[in-house]
């Protein structure tokens, strides 16, 4: 069995209805899904989990500072997290256009420069492993 964090900031509920599809699907696949509001979420949601998926909307270009923060707190549990896999998804109202699309390492939402998004758009990687090496 498959343990799957999905974690989610949103204001509008745009980004909750994202997170709550991608919850349902991962269901549906037969993993055991925890769907948190990131208010919510821990560390110790982070260690149980085998996946994480992250969304949050996006304000210039950048994630919701609670999704921030909340990235920043699980420097704790780094050495836990390597090699976990990882997905984030953004929503945004932006008019730059479609296609304008640049993302960076899965959690690195941060780094995203976005047009319109009607769906969500999933990052996948090895989580944390592009910010946090273990020596």
């Amino acid at each position: 069995m498959v343990n799957v964090l999905v974690v989610y900031y949103s204001h509008s509920g745009n980004t909750k209805t994202m997170a709550e599809t991608i919850a349902d699907a991962a269901q549906e696949e037969g993993a055991v899904v925890r769907l948190k509001e990131v208010a919510d979420a821990s560390n110790n949601d982070l260690v149980w989990a085998d996946g994480v998926v992250i969304g949050s909307p996006v304000y210039f270009g950048l994630p919701a500072s609670q999704i921030k923060k909340f990235i920043d707190d699980s420097v704790f549990v780094r050495t836990q997290l390597e090699n976990k896999v990882g997905a984030a998804f953004v929503s945004s109202g932006h008019h730059a256009g479609e296609g304008n699309h640049h993302y960076g390492d899965a959690p690195s939402v941060h780094r995203a420069r976005h047009g319109r998004m009607r769906r969500p758009y999933l990052l996948w990687g090895a989580l944390w492993r592009c910010c946090y090496r273990s020596t």
